[in-house]
C-alpha cells in the first residue's frame, strides 16, 4: 500500500506449513538446465567497483544498513556514477550520485512503477537519484539525507 492506502503490489500464498519436511522433488526446477555453450561471467560492464565514494546517507530509515558502495559506469553517462545500496533485509534501495547532467532533469518524484518509487534532487552540482521498493516518502527521506563526507572522515 502506498501513503494513500492504494495497493501497489500484491503477494498471495496458497499454503504455508512452517517446519514441514519438504521432499526435494517438490522444489526441483521445472525449466531445462542452461545449454552447455552458455558462459557465466563474474563481472560485467556496469557492475559496481567496490570503493569508498565519499557519499553517505545521514538519516537512514530504521533497520536499513549499507550493503554496497562504489562506482558504476552507466550507459549514456560520460562519468562514473557513485552507487550505494541499502537494505533492511526485505527490500533494497539504490542511491546514485553523479555530476549534474547538462540536459534538464526531472527533480522530485520522478516515477513510480508497481512497488518501485524513484526520487531525484539536485545537491550542489550533483544529481541524486534514489529508487527502491519502498514508499515514496522513504526514497524522498533518503534522497534528502545524502551528503558528501568531509575528506578527514572518509574511511581509508
Amino acid at each position: 500500500m502506498n501513503e494513500r492506502g492504494i495497493p501497489v503490489e500484491q503477494f498471495a500464498f496458497t499454503d504455508i506449513d512452517i517446519g514441514a519436511k519438504i521432499d526435494r522433488d517438490m522444489v526441483r526446477p521445472t525449466f531445462a538446465p542452461p545449454p552447455p555453450d552458455w558462459q557465466t561471467r563474474e563481472a560485467l560492464p556496469g557492475d559496481v567497483a567496490q570503493q569508498d565514494t565519499g557519499w553517505q546517507v545521514k538519516d537512514l530509515p530504521p533497520g536499513f544498513t549499507k550493503l554496497v558502495e562504489g562506482y558504476r559506469v552507466l550507459p549514456g553517462r560520460p562519468d562514473k556514477v557513485a552507487h550505494l545500496v541499502f537494505s533492511d533485509g526485505l527490500v533494497a534501495v539504490s542511491v546514485f550520485v553523479e555530476p549534474m547532467p547538462q540536459a534538464p532533469q526531472t527533480i522530485g518524484p520522478a516515477a513510480q512503477q508497481d512497488g518501485v518509487n524513484q526520487f531525484r534532487r539536485q545537491l550542489s552540482d550533483h544529481l541524486v537519484t534514489v529508487l527502491g521498493e519502498t514508499p515514496g516518502a522513504t526514497v524522498r527521506q533518503i534522497a534528502f539525507s545524502v551528503q558528501h563526507r568531509p575528506v578527514e572522515q572518509a574511511p581509508k
